[in-house]
């Protein structure tokens, strides 16, 4: 169920992660997210029941989405074809 609730939100939120990434500041983006992501790491060695874990990876698959298109779009404006 754990992994449900990653891959679920993963998916789901990763267009909207490169609809967004497309019209913000991606540097602020990949920032945010970063640290999102982290927090989210940081306060699973804390869990101590499964509800808490399936919402902190819940939001771990949220801020991984929204890392990954802007952070592919900045890669790819560094080094052209």
């Amino acid at each position: 169920m754990a992994g449900a609730a990653f891959t679920v939100s993963f998916a789901v939120f990763g267009i909207f992660g490169g609809v967004i990434s497309d019209r913000f500041n991606r540097r602020n983006i990949i920032c945010l997210s970063c640290v999102l992501w982290s927090l989210c790491t940081f306060f699973s060695g804390y869990i101590d029941s499964f509800p808490l874990m399936f919402v902190l990876r819940f939001f771990l698959g949220l801020f991984e989405a929204f890392f990954g298109p802007a952070a592919y779009s900045i890669i790819s404006d560094f080094y052209h074809p």
